[in-house]
């Protein structure tokens, strides 16, 4: 998303691309054998991915709406929070029980996002607290929908779990798109599909995480990783400089992801 804002103002765009591209490499996962209708736990697939899907789309909607209320500095900060939701759902739920480094590892994650977000910027203001906290419960919930899939539909559909996530954000983000009078061109075709490639493989990789690890460990290292490697990209990519607190924040990164998974 940062390069394309160098090419294009398409945002949603190449959102619509980018899931289309997603589902297409996910149906040749699957198959041309793979489209089984009479299988045990489909209905109950479907319906995760249908949620999935929807919940995508709301957290970016509430994502674009905050940024236009409340600067960018507040959004970035609750949208990454928003594993407190997804990792809160997964112990009242489903059982999980972190022991105390655990606990002490996504301690040091949700501070760590919250320091690397607090750099003072010009013109951020928070007049529309709602907003922040549906931006954090519709993205935490989407990431919930696979711990959800994962715990009660059955492993050899995660493909098809997948593709009906894709394909329902892609379809609703179309109707965005539309609303918003944008078009897909050659640039939102091809940075939709580099966006899409990495976006199918995390995704998948994901929920294949969930099927080894706990969600308390697989959504708080998958948060801070990516903040990671989004910081030391903008270093080598874009030439930014971080702050001290920013390396700090890094640095507690690191030391999370750490503790997380011990």
């Amino acid at each position: 998303m940062r390069v394309s804002e160098k090419y294009t103002s398409n945002n949603i765009a190449i959102l619509v691309v980018n899931y289309i591209v997603c589902a297409v490499i996910t149906a040749f996962s699957i198959g041309p054998g793979g489209f089984a209708v009479n299988v045990a736990g489909l209905d109950k697939t479907l319906l995760c991915g249908f949620m999935g899907g929807a919940f995508y789309l709301a957290g970016f909607v509430m994502l674009q709406l905050n940024i236009t209320k409340n600067g960018v500095v507040l959004p970035s900060t609750f949208n990454k929070l928003s594993l407190l939701v997804s990792t809160g759902c997964s112990i009242v739920f489903f059982g999980e029980r972190p022991d105390m480094i655990q606990l002490t590892g996504f301690a040091v994650a949700i501070a760590a996002i919250i320091l690397i977000n607090s750099e003072k910027t010009s013109g951020t203001k928070a007049n529309f607290i709602l907003g922040l906290i549906l931006l954090m419960i519709s993205t935490g919930l989407g990431d919930t929908m696979s711990k959800l899939y994962e715990e009660t539909c059955p492993p050899q559909l995660s493909n098809h779990y997948l593709i009906t996530t894709f394909i329902t954000a892609a379809a609703l983000c179309w109707l965005v798109m539309l609303y918003y009078k944008q078009h897909i061109g050659k640039k939102e075709i091809l940075l939709g599909v580099i966006m899409g490639v990495p976006n199918f493989f995390s995704s998948s990789l994901v929920l294949r995480a969930l099927s080894h690890m706990d969600a308390m460990i697989v959504f708080p290292t998958f948060s801070v990783g990516c903040i990671f490697v989004v910081a030391v990209a903008g270093i080598f990519f874009f030439g930014e400089k971080l702050s001290k607190r920013q390396f700090l924040s890094l640095g507690m990164i690191m030391s999370a992801i750490v503790m997380l998974n011990i």
